[in-house]
């Protein structure tokens, strides 16, 4: 099994040519050369969760917000569909408060 992890930066910072739409394809590429069974991402925004959704077919995602309205999943799995079935999923918050998203 191929394991790859990925923190693929904020989608909002305001970094010039380094900006998620300069590299989207590039971290893309990157992943799919890698083969990966599970892919494990980090700082994930909702447009970054679109591009990559498109950018890798077979692939099937579970995620988790760190925000109580939940628009963006920050930590998200995306496997492999074709060696992996989803039959339950969910997370909590290393807190005094585990179960509050963000917390």
């Amino acid at each position: 099994m191929r394991i790859l992890t990925c923190n693929i930066r904020y989608f909002g910072a305001r970094d010039g040519e380094n900006s998620w739409n300069y590299r989207r394809d590039l971290c893309a590429e990157v992943i799919r050369s890698r083969a990966p069974d599970v892919i494990c991402f980090q700082e994930m925004c909702t447009q970054q969760f679109m591009d990559l959704s498109a950018a890798l077919p077979g692939y099937q995602a579970y995620g988790m917000t760190d925000s109580p309205v939940g628009r963006h999943p920050k930590n998200c799995i995306f496997y492999l569909t074709q060696m992996f079935d989803l039959i339950t999923a969910g997370g909590y918050w290393l807190s005094a408060t585990p179960h509050v998203p963000g917390s």
